[in-house]
């Protein structure tokens, strides 16, 4: 498991080592990652949330870092932990949401629809 530790900017990191083909790398999560996340998920965040979520982020790093270890030769690729054939329910008709209460949350809206970045050129 990593430690928490402050960096010479103050900012509390937590610090994993994950092995790699090339030897050890060190993964930190620091506050401005949890703060930038909060921020593209528009939570408001307090002190104490972004130093526990540093640390549950970090211990979930560290749990991958376990998972790497196993031997996973000759382990075929699985999408799924059991096997499904359809998991898919029926297509049923049902009312549509009412377009006030979607839009309730939206950061940009216009004429009723919801206002995104243009992603193409």
């Amino acid at each position: 498991m990593g430690q928490l530790t402050t960096d010479n900017t103050q900012h509390t990191t937590y610090n994993t080592q994950h092995t790699t083909h090339n030897g050890p790398i060190i993964m930190k999560i620091t506050k401005d990652d949890v703060l930038y996340v909060a921020d593209l998920a528009r939570l408001d965040l307090d002190e104490e949330a972004i130093e526990k979520f540093a640390g549950q982020i970090g211990d979930i790093l560290d749990y991958i870092d376990k998972l790497n270890e196993v031997d996973t030769d000759g382990i075929e690729p699985t999408s799924h932990a059991i096997s499904l054939t359809n998991a898919f329910r029926e297509d049923v008709p049902k009312e549509h949401l009412d377009r006030e209460h979607v839009l309730a949350n939206a950061p940009e809206k216009e004429e009723g629809s919801f206002v995104v970045p243009k992603v193409v050129g």
